[in-house]
């Protein structure tokens, strides 16, 4: 520690409303938001005091009133309202360690739903790839993705929602279809279906606009208005997705 950060050391109980005050203690160790702030209630003040800190630094370039004077009078036992705040002060803690708990358990939530997510993205990728040269394997990818990796949003369906939403917006065939796949299956879910229904509509989903791959690109990615030649032309996609349905069974 400085020498200027001695020279602004005080006892606690020098301490009133309007001092900028610094707790030189663990984060965990108090029930404030910050490590450092100004005592703006009494109510700060006795919570700082039943930390049984014998002495805290404090800025004075901060502070709307300086300490007051140093006592030499040795202090008093806890008086039994001193004994009560400090009893409120552990339940203040507890009630703190708790919703740090849960904000680190819903946070680790949410990055297995968006490893979950980025995976499942994947696969279907390479679902979209290998459709034409080989179907059967893409079915086979899509049958496990939809038994497996899907299951770990569906645990979640808010969370999984949210992390769709989060999701840059774009017209990429794949994720397009694991957003419709994934909020079908809650929605079958939601309606309680059979696990095997809900199964079926996930993998109908995910297929549900396969027949976009033999659009031409430039139909796909043109961002004014279609033609009436270009709107049947997309418009085909619904057979071409037939067709392959068929063809891969």
């Amino acid at each position: 520690m400085s020498a200027s950060e001695n020279e602004h050391r005080i006892s606690v109980d020098q301490l009133r409303v309007g001092v900028y005050v610094y707790l030189d203690v663990g984060w965990m160790e108090h029930p404030f938001n910050f490590n450092n702030f100004k005592i703006k209630t009494e109510e700060q003040l006795q919570t700082i005091r039943s930390l049984g800190l014998a002495s805290v630094r404090w800025a004075p370039s901060l502070s709307d009133v300086k300490p007051l004077a140093k006592s030499d009078q040795p202090r008093a036992a806890p008086t039994a309202e001193e004994l009560a705040r400090q009893a409120e002060l552990a339940a203040l803690m507890a009630a703190k360690q708790q919703r740090i708990q849960q904000l680190a358990e819903h946070r680790e939530k949410i990055e297995r739903v968006e490893r979950a997510f980025a995976n499942a993205a994947g696969v279907i990728k390479g679902i979209n790839k290998t459709i034409y040269s080989q179907p059967k394997q893409a079915l086979s990818d899509t049958t496990e993705l939809i038994g497996g990796t899907v299951d770990e949003m569906l645990a979640a369906p808010d969370l999984a929602i949210q992390v769709m939403s989060d999701k840059p917006g774009h017209e990429d065939v794949y994720l397009h279809s694991l957003n419709v796949s994934v909020l079908a299956m809650v929605l079958g879910k939601e309606m309680s279906m059979p696990a095997e229904l809900v199964k079926m509509v996930g993998m109908a989903a995910v297929f549900h606009d396969i027949g976009l791959n033999d659009i031409p690109e430039n139909i796909m990615r043109k961002a004014g208005p279609l033609s009436k030649f270009e709107r049947e032309a997309r418009e085909l996609h619904c057979q071409y997705g037939l067709d392959l349905a068929k063809k891969i069974g």
